[in-house]
C-alpha cells in the first residue's frame, strides 16, 4: 500500500504538492516497528557504522531514533520538493544518518588534538554527528507542518497533548523559509534523554559543536556541519534523480571568508587568545580603533580557523585584501596596512598594523580602557600624521576626546557587526608574550609586510579575474541546482578542496609558524572527489575492502619530494637499511609483522620530527592521505591498528598492546629486505 501511494505521489509531484494531493485524507497512526520495517537494512547498517556494542547502540542510537520516528509518522520531508510522499521524512532521515556516518568514517574528529586523544573521544564525536543528522529537519515539525485530528485540532512537536491516532498533515503556507533550522534545539529533550546530553556535555568541544549546529550556527559547527550538510544534499539529489557525485562536488554556502576571519578574531579576543593593551601585545586600543600587528594577528586567526576545521588561504596578502575589500579593516589609501608608533608608558615601538573599529571586534562589550596606551599613525617618512585622530590628543592638558573620528561616509554606512560566539573549548591559544625582546622581533617581521603591499594589488586582480571567470563558466550549473537550496548550504571552493583532500589544515603547535597549503594537487581532485562519492553510495565494508585491495597494488611514490610524507618515507627506508631505526625491538618504533610493516604512531613520527625538524603531525597526515593508499585501513575505516604483544613468560599480566599504521608488502613497495618477522605480535581483530 505504501509503495503504491509513494509511486502515485512521485508521479504527481511536479504538478501538485503533498497538501493538495492528500488534503482531507486521514492516516492511521502506526507503530515504530511498522514504520521502520521497510528500512531495516538501513538500521542494520547504522549499527555497523557506529561501531559500538549492541547494548550501547540500543541506548545511544536506537532509542532516540525510535522516539523521533514515533513523532514523524508518515510525514513527508517537504511539501513539493524532495521526498514529498507519505513516509518521506523517515526515509530521508535514515538516508542522512547513513550518509553522515559514512562520511564521518573518513574524517578526523576532533581536530587539532593528538592521535591518542582522537581515539579516546571518537565515540562521543560519532554520537554528535548522529544527533545533528537526526535532528537536522526536526524544526519542520514545529514551524512548517502540523498534524490535525478529525476534530480539527492541530498537534506539533511542542504540543503538550499526545499525538492524534488519526491525523492528516498540512503545511503552513505562511511558514518562514529556513526558520526550521533554528528550532532544532527545542527537539533535543523531546528525542534524547538526559544521560545522552550529559555524555556530550562531558566533552566541552563536542557540546559546543552540537549546540552550534542545532542553533544553525554552522560556521562554528565547522567539520560536523559540513558532514551533515553533505549527507543531506546527497539524499536530496538522489531522491530527485540527480547525480550524487555532482551533489558532493557542489560547493555549499556558509559564511564568507571575511566573516569567518572576523568571527575567529572575535573568539580569540574573547578568550584572551590574543594579547591586548599591554607591552608586547598583538593589539592596542586607542579611542574608537584597535590596531593589530599584521603577521601575529593573522597567524593567530589562521591557526584558530584551522583548529576548527575551516580552510583558510595561507597568504597573508590574500587575507588582507579580503578584509580590506569587505571593509572589515580600515583602508590606508590603496593599502590595508598602517604604520604606527605605540606608546605604553615609557615603552615605545613602531609597527605595521591593521586598523579596525573597536565595535567590530567587540560588538557587545567594549574592553576596559588603558590610559597608558597611545597610538600615533605615521606617514611614509615615519613622522606623525597631523590628521590622525590620536594626534588630536594634547600631551600637556586634557580636552574632551573626539568619540567619532572623521572617516569616509561610504565606509561608515556599510559597516556591519558580527555577533560574538563562544569559544569551541577551554583549550585556547595562549596570549602574545609580553617579553620586550619578543615584541621587537615580531615588529621586524611586521614592518617587512609593508613591502608586500605592491604585490597585493596584482594578486587581488588575478583573484578577481579567476572568480569572475568561474562564475560565468558555471552560471548554468548554478541555476540547475537552485532547487536544492532549501535543504543545503554551500561551501566555498576552498572548503570543498580541503574536504576532498581529507586534510586538517591545523599543523599543531610545533608547526604554528609554517605556511600550510590547503589546496590539494589538481591532478588528484577528480580521484579524491570520486572517493568521497564512493563512501556515500557504497557500504563501509565494501569501500574499505576495495581500498585495501588497491593499497596492496599501489606503488608508494611522491611527485613532490619536499612533501613531509615523502621525506618521512625516505627517512624510514634509510633508517631501516642502515640500522639507525631498530626493527622488532621491544618498545621500538618499527615491527615486521605478518600483515606488513607496523610503524608505531605517533612515536615514530615524533622521532622523525626530533631528527629532521619537520612537524610530526603534518608528516603523519601526508602518509595516511587516502588518495596515496600507502597504508591499510581497519574494518572501521581507521588508520590505527592494534597489536597485542604476546608474553614471553606466559603470564597474562605481561601482555601489552601497541597501536600503529600498517604498510603492506614492504619488500615490494619500499624495497626493504626484512628477514625476520616479530612472532610475538598478534593483530587484535575488531
Amino acid at each position: 500500500m505504501l509503495s503504491l501511494i509513494k509511486s502515485f505521489v512521485k508521479g504527481r509531484s511536479e504538478q501538485a504538492s503533498f497538501d493538495s494531493v492528500f488534503q482531507g485524507k486521514f492516516i492511521k497512526r502506526l507503530s515504530v516497528e511498522r514504520l521502520l520495517e521497510p528500512h531495516q537494512d538501513m538500521v542494520d547498517e547504522l549499527r555497523v557504522l557506529t561501531g559500538v556494542p549492541d547494548n550501547h547502540f540500543d541506548y545511544l542510537y536506537l532509542h532516540p531514533l525510535h522516539k523521533y520516528i514515533e513523532y514523524i509518522q508518515l510525514a513527508p520531508a517537504s511539501e513539493s520538493h524532495h521526498h514529498a510522499e507519505l513516509g518521506g521524512m523517515v526515509e530521508h532521515t535514515l538516508e542522512v544518518l547513513i550518509n553522515a556516518l559514512r562520511l564521518r568514517r573518513g574524517q578526523i574528529l576532533p581536530t587539532g588534538v593528538t592521535p591518542e586523544e582522537i581515539e579516546q573521544r571518537k565515540d562521543i564525536w560519532t554520537f554528535v554527528v548522529f544527533a545533528c543528522a537526526l535532528l537536522h529537519d526536526a524544526g519542520k515539525l514545529i514551524s512548517d507542518m502540523a498534524y490535525y485530528d478529525d476534530k480539527g485540532n492541530a498537534w506539533g512537536l511542542l504540543s503538550s497533548t499526545p499525538p492524534p491516532s488519526l491525523y492528516r498533515i498540512k503545511y503552513d503556507p505562511a511558514r518562514r523559509h529556513k526558520f526550521h533550522e533554528r528550532l532544532a534545539p527545542f527537539a533535543l529533550y523531546k528525542v534524547f534523554q538526559q544521560g545522552h546530553v550529559d555524555w556530550v556535555m562531558s566533552d566541552n568541544e563536542a557540546w559546543f559543536v552540537l549546540v552550534s549546529f542545532l542553533t544553525a550556527d554552522f560556521a562554528s559547527a565547522s567539520v560536523v556541519a559540513d558532514i551533515v550538510q553533505k549527507a543531506d544534499q546527497a539524499s536530496v539529489v538522489a531522491n530527485l534523480g540527480g547525480s550524487v557525485n555532482d551533489a558532493i562536488k557542489r560547493p555549499v554556502q556558509t559564511l564568507s571568508l571575511s566573516e569567518r576571519l572576523l568571527k575567529s578574531l572575535q573568539q580569540l579576543v574573547d578568550t584572551d587568545g590574543i594579547g591586548i593593551n599591554k607591552q608586547g601585545a598583538v593589539g592596542y586600543i586607542d579611542g574608537d580603533y584597535v590596531y593589530f600587528l599584521v603577521k601575529p594577528m593573522l597567524d593567530k586567526v589562521k591557526e584558530k580557523m584551522r583548529d576548527q576545521g575551516m580552510s583558510v588561504p595561507a597568504s597573508n596578502n590574500t587575507l588582507m585584501g579580503e578584509l580590506q575589500q569587505t571593509k572589515v579593516v580600515e583602508s590606508n589609501g590603496e593599502k590595508a596596512t598602517f604604520k604606527v608608533r605605540v606608546n605604553v608608558g615609557d615603552w615605545q615601538q613602531d609597527f605595521s598594523v591593521l586598523k579596525m573599529r573597536v565595535m567590530k571586534v567587540w560588538p557587545t562589550k567594549r574592553p576596559a580602557e588603558n590610559s597608558a596606551i597611545r597610538v600615533i599613525e605615521l606617514d611614509e617618512q615615519g613622522e606623525p600624521k597631523i590628521t590622525s585622530h590620536v594626534a588630536e590628543k594634547p600631551t600637556e592638558k586634557p580636552v574632551p576626546v573626539v568619540s567619532e573620528p572623521v572617516v569616509d561616509q561610504s565606509i561608515k554606512a556599510s559597516e556591519k557587526t558580527v555577533p560574538k560566539s563562544k569559544p569551541v573549548s577551554d583549550k585556547q591559544p595562549s596570549g602574545h608574550s609580553s617579553d620586550k625582546k619578543d615584541a621587537l622581533r615580531v615588529n621586524t617581521q611586521c614592518v617587512n609586510d609593508e613591502d608586500s603591499d605592491i604585490a597585493l594589488a596584482d594578486e587581488l586582480a588575478e583573484l578577481d579575474a579567476l572568480l569572475s571567470g568561474n562564475q560565468s563558466k558555471d552560471a548554468d550549473k548554478e541555476s540547475d541546482f537552485s532547487e536544492y537550496a532549501d535543504d543545503s548550504l554551500v561551501l566555498d571552493e576552498s572548503d570543498i578542496e580541503e574536504w576532498s583532500s581529507d586534510l586538517i589544515a591545523n599543523d599543531g603547535a610545533e608547526d604554528a609558524g609554517k605556511d600550510v597549503i590547503d589546496k590539494p594537487e589538481s591532478d588528484n581532485r577528480a580521484v579524491l572527489m570520486d572517493e568521497i562519492n564512493t563512501q556515500v553510495v557504497e557500504g563501509p565494508r565494501n569501500y574499505i575492502s576495495r581500498y585495501n585491495d588497491e593499497a596492496l597494488d599501489t606503488a608508494i611514490s611522491f611527485q613532490d619530494l619536499d612533501d613531509p610524507g615523502a621525506q618521512f618515507i625516505g627517512w624510514l627506508k634509510t633508517g631501516l637499511k642502515t640500522g639507525a631505526l631498530p626493527l622488532n625491538v621491544p618498545g621500538g618504533p618499527v615491527h615486521f609483522v605478518k600483515e606488513g610493516l607496523l610503524i608505531v604512531s605517533p612515536q615514530i613520527f615524533r622521532t622523525f620530527q626530533s631528527e629532521t625538524g619537520i612537524g610530526w603531525s603534518q608528516a603523519q597526515r601526508s602518509v595516511t592521505k587516502s588518495s596515496r593508499k600507502i597504508n591499510l585501513k581497519t574494518p572501521k575505516g581507521e588508520n590505527m591498528f592494534t597489536y597485542e604483544i604476546q608474553s614471553k613468560t606466559g603470564r597474562n599480566k605481561d601482555i601489552g598492546q601497541i597501536k600503529g599504521i600498517l604498510i603492506p608488502k614492504p619488500a615490494e613497495r619500499l624495497g626493504l629486505q626484512l628477514d625476520e618477522r616479530n612472532e610475538w605480535m598478534r593483530l587484535v581483530e575488531d
